[in-house]
């Protein structure tokens, strides 16, 4: 496995919570880190962050340790572009209605990569999931 992208909940347990993960989606972790030298992430899921943290559903502590692994090159941000935008479509509405989840979905569509999630409403699209 190479290059993958890792919704919000998935990186933070990633980061914080490892024993969360499941077996499968913590190789896939570990290989694309050996493969591609980082996992990707989308835009979506920094602004998801921060909203959770006003929330105070996650602490500070999360976004701290994503900008360390930022820096450090481990997490790669891919921004909102054209291309993601026009494959929303592609995730339905009806079926992934949370809006911040369809964008996430989109951006792993879009890069035809596999997305890391252990969302089931994402899991029932045609998106390649890792769970």
């Amino acid at each position: 496995m190479s290059a993958i992208l890792a919704d919000t909940h998935a990186f933070v347990r990633y980061l914080f919570q490892p024993n969360l993960l499941s077996k499968k989606a913590a190789v896939a972790f570990d290989q694309s880190l050996q493969a591609e030298g980082c996992i990707y992430l989308s835009s979506i899921s920094l602004v998801e962050l921060y909203y959770l943290i006003e929330k105070k559903r996650l602490s500070k502590e999360v976004l701290s340790g994503l900008k360390i692994k930022i820096a450090e090159g481990i997490f790669k941000i891919v921004p909102l572009d054209y291309d993601i935008t026009n494959a929303i479509p592609k995730i339905p509405r009806s079926i992934v209605a949370d809006m911040p989840d369809r964008i996430i979905a989109a951006t792993a569509f879009s890069l035809k990569i596999p997305l890391i999630t252990a969302d089931h409403q994402i899991r029932k699209t045609t998106v390649n999931t890792i769970w």
